[in-house]
């Protein structure tokens, strides 16, 4: 497997479906859940290898976009969104990532630290634009079917 692959595997790129429940606007009692499917592995992705070694380093980075489409339970469906993510790998066990997903209501941040080969990866919600302002929460997402560059994606937006 390249590198390119085992790191997007580890930061979960991936792709399909959005489902709101509840509210992300301010003032609101009501927790949001959007899950969606994101699809990576586009002609922008970028692993930049600075040990030249042609395998994720420290100090090594991945940029990568993603197309996210909305679940309707059993195959892809509309597309309702993009993901803009870097991450820079701070040790072998994992790197420091940011992600940035379009939504026609606005745009969520997530940052944080994302651990190689553990199971979903989890990263902390950072705030929002539009209809997300101020939103904070947990995004996770997990690597799905046998291509590296699926994964199934839940944002958890608190109150």
């Amino acid at each position: 497997m390249s590198a390119r692959r085992r790191l997007t595997t580890a930061v979960c790129l991936a792709a399909v479906g959005l489902t709101i429940a509840g509210s992300a606007i301010a003032g609101s009692t009501a927790r949001t859940t959007i899950r969606f499917i994101e699809v990576g592995g586009g002609p922008n992705d970028r692993f930049v290898d600075y040990a030249n070694n042609n395998r994720p380093d420290p100090g090594d980075v991945f940029m990568g976009t993603s197309a996210l489409y909305r679940w309707d339970g059993i195959r892809r469906g509309a597309r309702i969104g993009r993901a803009e993510i870097m991450c820079t790998i701070v040790s072998m066990s994992g790197a420091q990532c940011t992600g940035t997903f379009f939504f026609p209501a606005g745009k969520i941040v997530a940052v944080g630290f994302v651990r190689f080969g553990s199971g979903p990866a989890k990263v902390p919600v950072a705030g929002g634009t539009g209809r997300y302002v101020g939103a904070r929460g947990v995004f996770t997402s997990r690597t799905i079917g046998t291509d590296n560059d699926v994964s199934a994606d839940t944002i958890t937006l608190l109150p």
